[in-house]
């Protein structure tokens, strides 16, 4: 355990966090947890259903470097069963080629882009099938103990977690008028009656990134998905994915038209 900590490494186990240095705020940490999802509405307290098996969960630790303590209740996926606790799993993303022209055409037109990021995505999406977990270790309530979780939203680690939040945010912006793309079904595009031009949103998992003209148009998209999402909003974009975008401009001869390239 010494070599551990000496080494930086995150707990692996709910027992080791409990038996770390820090076990206070890895005890912080799981609390903060369990009301989060339990505010959430994520869960209910039953007796499992005869012949049902509950697929079961462990704890993740992870030290931040802002020296954040974070805790994570996911599922084991891997002990779902096949056409009962699940059905589909795909769940479609933006095209690179696909972000690429948009940011190309962007630049062109002058477009703003911004950034922004769904908190606990996942944890949004509604599930179809009936899913029971076992409890978190830790947090087993007393006098309980033989009873399951019955989820009523997705959790990190179900192996549909991705495809029911992709369902869940596409009915959010067909709401708001948006239309998915039938070339790329991560990318949405809303035709603006009042203002300019037109709005796109390009969808990669929980990183949304929002193109128009015109910049009052843009913060009220921004505005609306902050009412339905707890959201992290990153303003303009200066990467995607980690790697850092540049925009520099290229003049060819003789014809010296300008062409632009996006990195």
């Amino acid at each position: 355990m010494a070599a551990s900590a000496a080494m930086g490494r995150d707990p692996a186990t709910y027992k080791e966090a409990m038996r770390a240095a820090n076990t206070e705020e890895w005890t912080v940490a799981c609390e903060y947890e369990m009301d989060a999802l339990s505010k959430n509405d994520t869960w209910e307290l039953v007796k499992l259903s005869p012949g049902r098996k509950a697929v079961k969960s462990k704890w993740v630790f992870k030290l931040k470097i802002d020296g954040c303590y974070h805790a994570c209740v996911v599922a084991k996926g891997f002990t779902q069963i096949p056409n009962i606790d699940y059905d589909e799993t795909f769940s479609p993303v933006a095209r690179f080629k696909s972000l690429q022209l948009l940011l190309a055409l962007a630049v062109l037109e002058n477009w703003e882009i911004h950034q922004m990021d769904v908190k606990s995505a996942f944890l949004n999406g509604m599930l179809n099938e009936e899913i029971y977990m076992e409890q978190p270790q830790g947090f087993i309530a007393a006098g309980q103990e033989n009873k399951v979780y019955q989820l009523k939203k997705a959790i990190y680690g179900l192996k549909q977690a991705s495809r029911t939040w992709n369902q869940q945010f596409h009915g959010v912006l067909t709401e708001l008028g948006f239309e998915r793309t039938y070339s790329d079904a991560g990318i949405y595009v809303h035709h603006q009656h009042k203002g300019d031009g037109l709005l796109i949103v390009v969808l990669y998992v929980d990183d949304i990134t929002i193109m128009g003209f015109s910049l009052e148009d843009v913060k009220q998209l921004k505005q609306k998905l902050s009412l339905r999402y707890e959201m992290s909003d990153f303003g303009e974009i200066q990467s995607y994915l980690g790697m850092p975008l540049v925009a520099t401009i290229f003049i060819t001869i003789p014809r010296a038209n300008a062409c632009l390239q996006c990195v």
